[in-house]
């Protein structure tokens, strides 16, 4: 960016920082060296952001990045959708995972998916059925979402099923030698 000019969705590092989580918005701060607080082994540190950056290879750098981000991305965004929202969402999101809970007075259904017309966020959309008397449900559903943490969207996607996870793995992965790829 400082140098020739693109945009991170133009560089091959860049992409891995989008892929990681790490914001647009936080990589054109970050091109000015700003200075940057993060955990280190359970301590905080502070220091120049190309100093924390330095000597690290591509994948270490990406890690390093998004402890800096930490829970920081949350402030750019709304973490929880209403109702209404939860629902399109729902509707127009790629669902990747779903789960059910039969409670004693409500029925409730819990989707992972990821909304590709919001750069490939990953949600959490619930839909609960209030449980009536004499078998008989609430006439409307109750929805809510919830925006999944880097580190929840990361093992929901270390748990999909082989196909599903060979088609996201790390652009890394390119880089492997072939004996060392997962299949």
């Amino acid at each position: 960016m400082n140098w020739l000019g693109v945009t991170p969705e133009e560089d091959p590092f860049g992409q891995l920082l989008l892929h990681g989580g790490v914001t647009t918005k936080h990589i054109e701060e970050w091109a000015l060296d700003p200075q940057v607080t993060f955990l280190s082994q359970g301590q905080s540190v502070t220091s120049s952001l190309y100093d924390a950056l330095e000597d690290l290879d591509a994948d270490r750098c990406v890690t390093q990045c998004q402890l800096i981000v930490g829970d920081e991305g949350e402030i750019y965004e709304e973490t929880e959708l209403s109702g209404e929202e939860a629902e399109a969402l729902h509707k127009r999101g790629k669902v990747l995972k779903t789960s059910h809970i039969d409670g004693y007075d409500v029925y409730s259904f819990k989707y992972i998916l990821e909304d590709e017309d919001a750069g490939g966020k990953f949600w959490e959309v619930s839909r609960e059925l209030q449980k009536l008397d004499h078998g008989r449900y609430a006439d409307k559903p109750a929805w809510t979402a919830r925006k999944l943490t880097v580190a929840e969207a990361q093992q929901v996607l270390s748990q999909a099923s082989p196909t599903k996870a060979a088609e996201r793995r790390s652009p890394l992965s390119n880089r492997l030698p072939v004996s060392l790829k997962l299949n």
